[in-house]
């Protein structure tokens, strides 16, 4: 993954409906898990897991 890209796409996640980004962030959200807070991949996948909330009312660890 190139980090230098993480964040610059805005876009990415627009033709995504909402239960689908919900379904996503929880997906992001475990994985980011598995890494050491403040590690670069835990980091990496704040990131992402911060673009997609700005889009939808995600509470991380409830979507089922």
């Amino acid at each position: 993954m190139n980090t230098t890209n993480i964040g610059d796409d805005m876009e990415r996640f627009k033709d995504f409906s909402e239960y689908e980004l919900k379904l996503l962030a929880d997906a992001v959200w475990m994985r980011q898990r598995r890494f050491i807070a403040g590690d670069r991949r835990f980091r990496e996948y704040g990131v992402i897991l911060d673009e997609i909330r700005e889009r939808i009312n995600y509470v991380p660890g409830v979507f089922a």
